[in-house]
């Protein structure tokens, strides 16, 4: 904005005294009886403008308008400083408050409690109360004395989140800074994680109290003693994610049971308990956590403060949050400028702009409100330019605005912006902006520090662009920077140019995702163009909506760039009616398998197949195409990737429906010729092989971010940078595998076939079926071997026992001699890992003259090679010219393990060198070394136990229920309890899922589920686990879950507890689908001697006779996995 013009002409009598009509001073040493000069200013706003409503009043407004100048200081607000239309300027003649320049001026809603306001603690039965290191340290207020608002009396049961309910909180500031209300854990600890659900409560899954209105609160296990010291009865509120990573409540705990260490609500929540929110949550306002200097304590029925200040109270600045009205309210005020000004202190907004035309703050702070800084709702042209919000307790800007009937835009922006450190009490579904409606801009702002999205978006023609974004989602998942969802008329929305970067990928504990852009549930009509996405985990998800376009982007260390899929066919069934309309029915149970369609019901408020909707390609033929929900007019061109896969696309995806083309893959492609991509130059080389390929145009980064000009209130701006040597999950993940890799197969070593004599002689092992015959087929090129091997693994109580078949060239025979490469060889390559990496390569290698050697080739220690071959014991045969075995006895003391005290981790290798035909046959395909047991698989020495096959991903029970078996007409199923319908398995009901919530290792937790068939017929009952996809592999990793003691009412079961086993060491009546493990080890059972290990690929599966209208109830225990590094 420009200065304005200074007019010394026109004047008129105020309170007897002449003024200047262009210019109004204000001071916080004013008195409103003066005249409102420089030298006798005003001592309020208010009085300031009601002088120039005098002034209007008196004539047209002077060229240039007229600036009231704010002197350096605090204006204490006692309620709403409302502008309206009688206060408005026009274009020519704008109204501006402004601070004189130099001043730091605040228009303050703060009630401030002076030092002499507080006093030590006397009461005795409040000192007891407090902890012992706060009793000489916390001091008291009374708040009602020092006039501050009546506060709520008591907290309501309920509220944030998706509760509907949203107090006025009190706060405490204290030289300018939040401080915190009296906690457990501390800040400083983040949250505590509940132990165990014990009663999920009336959640998402719970059908039966959906449909009967009946809930219930939800119960949960507690670590340790802390919350035995909390009395019920004063109150104890949490705030948690209880059940998903995207949704934060509070609830008032209605119970505390310490023998049971269970908390249960005081009321339900709507999703109930589960552990998708990573089981995160505290308790706060508890004076017995009154532990910490800058921590408070409100004792609502008495008013009184109890606060433990961060320095000696003579030298601290204390305030209270006391207005409950926002701190500025424009209601169809026009040409309005705020300049230069601070806002702080108010439980409500800071600014609240209703309707009007040309509101504008300029170079503004606002800081330490209890909800959201600004709020622009419907007018026109209305801006924020160059403010610093920080500390607030919602949201930052929330734009509300345009016609979506007629596509009139608003005109808003919200431009070169400093945004930081929201969601300070409401964390989640508050973003830093909220930009809703028609013609908006978002440009050139800083966003960072924020635990949930960035910017939630919707509506049409809204841009959004030079945006420099960072550490947005740090405490949540499911979700995205940038997020719109459920609506298929939004268009025109322009993601673009904008830097986003350090931004993490998942959320330990909670099995869902962050996206750089979220489109979720078949969201319409983005467009997302040069951007530059660095460690920002994920990049754009698509989620089965049309008109998205994902082009020319440059995505660096994200796993992957675009995501397609195509959830509009996979959870709706689309109808076209004979009268032409089309109906959508949602086929999940959890959504009551309900006709009414959010999309097709955005459909019904706009015109959207008419003008003006028709400007946007392809609008009306959204419900003529054939394949309706699927995600039609998409593209995904030109972007390239570093580091990570540049997309995804759904196998179901039809070409007509998407285009996908010129993208660059780095995994694949190379290097695309990025100049810097890890020091800040994302230009491409004049030579970049990716311009052939992909015709990629340069983003002009430069442009990005804050920018020095006269709207900006601070410069330079030295915000808080992301951590230091982050990288995004999925990158630590990576580097995790690379030290240990996960997901390789494991074989069973059983007890060796009575005493086993070594020379040569094989027949006591390739016998019968109890020791599994291992195949020799992999090369390392990956294909199948010409002349594969057979070898068997077994161990007594001293020694692994590895032995041979080799078939050889026919025309050649045996090639004799012992140097490896040049002889014919067999080899055993073992690593024991400890802890959870890969200790060094051992390597033992048996020729056909009997002779045996170890080698240090895979870089062990000397000493420990030749500690290798010692007691070791080889022989071998010459069965045949074309044949020939062998034997070899390792001791467990030249592996290095005691397996009867530990039984150890072992990861293998087994290769043949046959000299004849140049073969080299492995277990499996093992680029480089043969002896490379990273590509090989792992030992699990049976006798001795179990071992955990650690993983850093936490089990979970998974059952599923199948009925399509087949020719015959599958078996329809109505989930209970426990369970639901698997939507994407036709027909809908054929498939029942049943999955557990994140499981402990140190306990059996109880899983059951019910269903009901509705005709006579089998299913399938299939015990699984989990899996995850490799960052390294890409291949599906196994989650190993333990299950014991299966009993089934409603059917018959056999061998529920896995008890009896055959010749194999299967349980009878179960049949293993992939490689489950069976456990023979009382001490890990957790009844009998015997549990089976299942993964995600690694089944236990039984046939069960099912009987229509009968329910059918399972239960089981199951236990998860050690989790590498911890439980």
């Amino acid at each position: 904005m420009t200065s304005l013009l200074r007019s010394t002409a026109l004047c008129f009598t105020l309170a007897g005294a002449l003024v200047t009509a262009a210019d109004l001073y204000v001071a916080p040493t004013g008195n409103d009886a003066n005249p409102g000069t420089a030298e006798q200013p005003f001592a309020t706003v208010q009085k300031a403008r009601d002088a120039v409503r005098a002034l209007k009043k008196a004539g047209p407004l002077p060229a240039g308008g007229v600036t009231v100048w704010l002197q350096a200081g605090t204006y204490p607000l006692s309620a709403s400083f409302t502008l309206t239309a009688e206060d408005s300027g026009t274009v020519e003649a704008p109204i501006v408050y402004r601070a004189v320049k130099g001043a730091d001026v605040w228009l303050s809603g703060a009630v401030g409690l002076a030092p002499d306001r507080f006093s030590p603690v006397a009461d005795p039965e409040v000192l007891k109360l407090l902890p012992e290191e706060a009793r000489l340290n916390v001091v008291q207020a009374d708040l009602k004395a020092a006039g501050v608002p009546e506060d709520v009396k008591e907290l309501p049961d309920k509220f944030s989140g998706f509760t509907g309910v949203d107090p006025l909180l009190l706060q405490v500031l204290c030289n300018g800074q939040w401080m915190t209300c009296a906690r457990w854990p501390n800040e400083s600890e983040g949250f505590a994680k509940f132990e165990e659900i014990v009663d999920t409560g009336s959640g998402l899954r719970d059908f039966v109290a959906q449909q009967e209105k009946k809930f219930r609160p939800g119960v949960f296990r507690y670590a340790g003693d802390r919350p035995a010291r909390w009395n019920v009865d004063r109150g104890v509120w949490m705030l948690g994610y209880w059940a998903r990573a995207y949704v934060c409540d509070v609830v008032r705990a209605g119970k505390i049971d310490p023998e049971k260490h269970e908390i249960t609500w005081k009321v339900p929540l709507g999703f109930g308990l589960d552990t998708w929110g990573a089981g995160r949550w505290f308790a706060f306002n508890l004076i017995e956590e009154l532990d910490t200097p800058g921590e408070y304590y409100v004792a609502r029925a008495k008013g009184m403060l109890y606060f433990w200040p961060p320095q000696p109270i003579e030298r601290c600045t204390v305030a209270v949050a006391g207005l409950t009205e926002p701190m500025l309210v424009c209601d169809k005020a026009e040409n309005i400028t705020f300049d230069g000004i601070g806002f702080e202190g108010g439980r409500q907004d800071a600014v609240v702009v209703k309707g009007g035309v040309n509101v504008c703050l300029r170079a503004c702070e606002i800081r330490s409100v209890g909800r959201n800084a600004v709020q622009l709702t419907g007018g026109k042209g209305h801006k924020v330019l160059g403010c610093d919000i920080h500390h607030v307790g919602y949201s930052g800007v929330i734009m509300s605005g345009g016609d979506r009937k007629t596509l009139e835009p608003a005109g808003f922006e919200v431009v070169n912006n400093h945004i930081s450190y929201t969601n300070r009490v409401k964390r989640t579904h508050a973003s830093p902006i909220n930009m809703n409606g028609v013609g908006m801009r978002l440009a050139n702002n800083l966003i960072h520090h924020a635990p949930h999205s960035a910017v939630f978006y919707g509506g049409n023609d809204l841009i959004m662009e030079y945006n420099d974004i960072y550490w947005c989602h740090y405490e949540t998942a499911e979700g995205g920077v940038f997020y719109a969802g459920y609506n298929w008329t939004f268009r025109g929305c322009d993601i673009r140019y904008n830097y986003i970067h350090h931004i993490n990928d998942s959320l330990a504990g909670s099995p869902t995702d962050v996206r750089t852009v979220h489109l979720d549930d078949c969201v319409a009509g983005t467009t997302f163009r040069g951007n530059v996405l660095f460690r920002a985990g994920n990049g754009v998800a698509i989620c089965g909506g049309p008109f998205n376009v994902v082009d020319n982007n440059l995505f660096i260390d994200c796993q992957v760039g675009v995501d397609l899929e195509i959830r509009g066919l996979l959870w709706w069934t689309w109808t076209k009616n004979p009268d032409g309309t089309v109906t959508g029915r949602d086929t999940r149970a959890s959504h009551g398998f309900s006709t009414n369609n959010g999309l097709l019901n955005s459909l019904k408020a706009v015109p959207w197949d008419k003008a003006p909707y028709t400007k946007y390609p392809h609008m009306a033929e959204l419900l003529s195409v054939d394949d309706i929900g699927a995600p039609w007019w998409c593209a995904i061109t030109r972007n390239i990737s570093i580091n990570g896969t540049v997309k995804r696309v759904n196998r179901r995806v039809k070409p007509e429906w998407a285009v996908v083309e010129k993208n660059w893959n780095g995994p694949d492609d190379g290097d695309p010729g990025v100049v810097a991509p890890y020091d800040g130059d994302y230009r491409l080389k004049p030579d970049a092989p990716a311009l052939a390929k992909t015709g990629f145009e340069p983003i002009p980064f430069e442009r990005i971010g804050l920018i020095n000009d006269d709207t900006r209130r601070s410069w330079p701006v030295q915000a808080e940078p992301p951590p230091k040597d982050f990288m995004p999950a999925w990158l630590v993940q990576r580097e995790m595998e690379k030290k240990m890799p996960l997901g390789l197969p494991v074989v069973t070593v059983r007890r060796a076939p009575g005493a086993v004599g070594v020379d040569g002689v094989i027949s006591e092992w390739n016998s019968g079926e109890a020791y599994q015959a291992e195949l020799l087929d992999g090369t390392a090129t990956g294909d199948k071997a010409k002349l594969p091997s057979t070898a068997w693994l077994g161990v007594d109580d001293t020694c692994l026992y590895a032995v041979f078949d080799n078939p050889v060239d026919a025309k050649d025979g045996v090639k004799g001699g012992h140097a490896w490469g040049q002889s014919d060889a067999v080899e055993v390559a073992l690593s024991v890992v400890e802890g959870n990496e890969p200790g060094a390569i051992l390597i033992w290698r048996g020729y056909t003259d009997g002779h045996v050697e170890t080698s240090d080739e895979a870089g062990a220690p000397k000493a420990k090679v030749e500690a290798a071959l010692k007691d070791v014991r080889y022989a071998c045969k010459l069965v045949a010219p074309d044949r020939w075995t062998a034997e070899f006895a390792i001791p467990f003391a030249a592996i290095g393990i005691e397996p009867q005290k530990v039984n150890p981790r072992l990861l293998f290798s087994l290769a043949v060198r046959k000299v004849n035909g140049d073969l080299w046959v492995t277990w499996k395909k093992t680029p480089g070394g043969s002896w490379d047991v990273r590509h090989g698989g792992v030992l699990w020495l049976e006798p001795f136990g179990n071992i955990a096959l650690s993983s850093t991903v936490p089990s979970q029970g998974n059952i599923h229920i199948i009925s399509k078996l087949g020719k015959d007409a599958p078996v329809l199923m109505k989930a209970i309890k426990g369970c639901e319908v698997a939507s994407w398995e036709n027909p809908v009901g054929s498939r029942l899922t049943a999955v557990t919530a994140d499981l402990p290792s140190e306990r059996w937790t109880p899983f059951s589920l019910e269903f009901t068939p509705e005709s006579d017929g089998v299913v399938l009952l299939m015990i699984m686990g989990r899996g995850f996809r490799s960052t390294v592999t890409n291949l599906l990793v196994p989650i190993w879950t333990y299950t014991d003691s299966v009993q089934v009412e409603g059917a018959e079961l056999v061998n529920g507890g896995f008890e009896d086993l055959d010749p194999k060491g299967m349980p009878t009546g179960w049949a293993p689908s992939g490689a489950p493990l069976v456990i023979r080890d009382a001490k890990v059972a957790a009844d009998g001697t015997c549990c089976v290990k299942t993964w995600h690929d690694g089944r236990m599966t039984q046939r069960l006779k099912v009987t229509a209208g009968k329910p059918v109830t399972i239960k089981c225990l199951v236990k998860g996995e050690p989790m590498a590094g911890g439980k």
